[in-house]
């Protein structure tokens, strides 16, 4: 209740005022969370009469929390000690500060004299303003002692991101204006005035992606939300596909590309041109896509494949679902890994960094040092310039998981063999897996579906 004339309609508090009065109003920070919302506290003499959220607030522009509106209550609460206690035997009784700081200091000096300065420790509450964490702050620089608190959680932004602090470098208004959000393992309750800026920001036309997990809350009913495991892995891999999106070579696939057609050049020692490789990227990898790669227990990657088996010869760059029996599945953040499979040998993968400053540096250094020990000299490449031609590739056969529009649903139960269906949830699509065709036949049944086919992505089996 914002303003009632004749004082009938009041807010249920811990305040009784039975009458309007005037009040004075003081502007202030909420102290409750890190939001910093603008709040106008109404008092009357020395009583704290209503908290009201400040319309001109730079951060919450007149919206604040339950605990923001209502939390001044508990300054006022009867029994709320307001002068010092001092225990003697099982007894407390009151005295004033000048006897209580006399004694804290005489039993902080014997406390260090006797166990050294570092026993000493002064804990400071992350609900004080930073004037009152300033001033505890100093006080411990000058009695010698260390400061902690009990609520200090890291927000993952430096070890995700290696920004070197952790504040973020966005402010709240741009929220509003954004086309995107990406909102990772939010609370609501903790915070609903920044939830309520996403909620204003999805109303405005902005896509939100929630990564929910076990402990966050379900109140998304206008975003999509990404069930994950509680831990910065799958923000890191977002952050590593954004540096790669800015890559085209990496977004589009061609960079593995032409690190395949290398590697099958080695292996036949004749020239594979990248050109004639079948490469996807992985541009149209959507937040449904890893969804339904979580439903089945896979994970998306970006391959490039090189098979010679049973007379037929094939390369593609696409981006398949894994299982977790797969070695490559565990291939995370900035590391790479090559997978060998041979007739004799079986599995082997190479695996290190692919990216990041040092193994960038040693990867140069290497080379670098490789031209020096071999200056003057010419070293035989042994690859004949007789080309490898990739024409098996239709003939291949695999399963493909495929999401197509809810109205062509009958169509493609008829243009493929749904082997299995997969639900998450998504009401206008219909996504399953296929049995294993050609690359030939699906190719067909694509073209034939037309827009129908939303997305559609290659399953990696192990056999």
């Amino acid at each position: 209740v914002a303003c009632c004339p004749t004082g009938a309609l009041q807010e249920r508090q811990t305040v009784q005022k039975e009458v309007p009065v005037d009040t004075d109003v003081a502007y202030t920070t909420c102290s409750f969370c890190s939001v910093g919302c603008s709040l106008e506290l109404e008092s009357c003499g020395d009583m704290l009469i209503k908290a009201n959220p400040d319309r001109d607030g730079v951060v919450n522009a007149g919206i604040c929390c339950g605990k923001g509106k209502w939390g001044f209550d508990t300054s006022v609460l009867e029994g709320k000690l307001t002068d010092p206690l001092i225990k003697e035997g099982d007894e407390f009784r009151p005295t004033d500060y000048h006897e209580a700081f006399v004694m804290m200091a005489k039993k902080l000096e014997a406390v260090k004299v006797r166990h050294g300065a570092s026993s000493i420790a002064m804990a400071i509450s992350d609900r004080y303003t930073n004037e009152e964490a300033y001033s505890f702050k100093k006080l411990a620089e000058l009695i010698g002692a260390r400061t902690f608190t009990f609520n200090k959680r890291a927000s993952g932004v430096t070890e995700v991101l290696g920004l070197g602090h952790e504040a973020s470098p966005n402010t709240i208004d741009e929220l509003l204006s954004t086309k995107f959000i990406l909102v990772p393992g939010f609370i609501k309750k903790n915070n609903p005035v920044i939830w309520n800026k996403i909620k204003q920001s999805a109303e405005a036309g902005a896509k939100v992606v929630v990564l929910n997990t076990d402990k966050a809350d379900d109140a998304w009913d206008f975003a999509e939300v990404i069930d994950v495991d509680n831990a910065t892995t799958f923000l890191k891999r977002i952050a590593k596909a954004l540096i790669e999106m800015g890559k085209t070579s990496d977004i589009e696939g061609f960079d593995a590309c032409r690190k395949i057609a290398i590697l099958a050049s080695l292996v036949y020692k004749k020239t594979v041109r990248y050109e004639d490789i079948h490469t996807e990227g992985i541009k149209n990898i959507s937040a449904r896509d890893m969804k339904y790669a979580s439903q089945l227990g896979r994970k998306i990657k970006l391959l490039a494949r090189y098979e010679s088996n049973n007379n037929i010869r094939y390369a593609i760059v696409a981006p398949f679902l894994l299982t977790p029996d797969n070695p490559l599945y565990h291939v995370d953040d900035v590391f790479n890994a090559i997978k060998v499979t041979g007739n004799m040998l079986g599995e082997a993968m190479f695996y290190g960094k692919g990216a990041g400053k040092l193994a960038t540096a040693s990867a140069v250094a290497g080379d670098v040092v490789e031209c020096a020990k071999n200056i003057g000299k010419h070293i035989e490449c042994e690859l004949s310039e007789e080309v490898v031609s990739f024409k098996d590739l239709d003939a291949s056969k695999k399963r493909f998981f495929v999401r197509v529009g809810a109205e062509v649903t009958a169509e493609a139960k008829a243009a493929l063999p749904v082997e299995e269906e997969v639900k998450v949830g998504f009401y206008d699509e219909f996504a399953f897996v296929t049995k294993k065709i050609s690359e030939a036949e699906f190719e067909k049944a694509k073209n034939e579906l037309g827009t129908g086919v939303l997305n559609y992505i290659r399953m990696e089996d192990r056999e």
